[in-house]
């Protein structure tokens, strides 16, 4: 069964609600390691081979799970489902992801839910002015009719974040003061001086489309949201 989220009778809890249950869908299915995330920690500045490893994974992504996906999708006579089905497959087999790869499982997973997420992107604002973007993919769902532009993420409060990276979902305004107050290093962000504006016409995954949802129902159930 689809649910339409761009009604604006829905309540903002039920929306949150559905999308945090694509979250934990997604951390169930798609248990993977993250070379941003290790990266960034304290011993990847001191320890070199902290560096190196997570240099490794970056490789290993590109060449075992990105390349794989995209390849199969250009092939003469493939097109989207092939791209889906082998991310799918090689994220499994591989258990290696960063945030651009889970924004893709996590609009799949989404979409064939009835969960018309796209993906965006993030810019930092100091003072109001527009700064740097953030390398980090997310997913957006915007309901009650709320307008979605090149804007600040507080003045937005009918749009959902999916951040499958990160793994929870929240709207607009406190998924910004969530990521500058508990996440600022991966982000670049200082919470006395930064806020956060969205992108959302940036470049969007391969299209979901109605042979994709179809293929995934059929093959993946796993993947349907009771």
């Amino acid at each position: 069964m689809k649910v339409d989220f761009l009604r604006p009778i829905i309540s903002r809890t039920a929306a949150r609600n559905e999308a945090e249950k694509v979250c934990r869908l997604l951390t169930s299915e798609f248990s993977a390691i993250s070379s941003t995330k290790i990266s960034e920690f304290t011993a990847a500045k001191t320890d070199r081979r902290y560096f190196d490893f997570a240099r490794e994974i970056t490789k290993r992504l590109e060449t075992l799970v990105r390349n794989p996906s995209w390849n199969n999708m250009h092939r003469q006579g493939n097109d989207e489902v092939d791209f889906y089905k082998t991310l799918v497959e090689t994220v499994k087999k591989h258990r290696i992801a960063n945030c651009s790869d889970m924004s893709k499982l996590c609009s799949l997973i989404a979409n064939i839910n009835g969960i018309p997420t796209k993906k965006a992107q993030m810019f930092t604002s100091i003072n109001g002015a527009m700064g740097s973007p953030i390398d980090h993919a997310i997913q957006i769902l915007p309901i009650n009719g709320q307008k979605v532009g090149m804007t600040q993420l507080s003045k937005m409060k009918d749009l959902l974040i999916i951040d499958p990276w990160l793994g929870f979902a929240d709207f607009a305004p406190k998924y910004e003061r969530k990521i500058i107050a508990d996440y600022f290093k991966f982000f670049g962000l200082k919470e006395d001086k930064t806020s956060v504006y969205l992108n959302p016409f940036c470049f969007h995954e391969p299209k979901i489309s109605e042979k994709v949802i179809n293929y995934f129902r059929e093959n993946f159930p796993q993947f349907i949201i009771k």
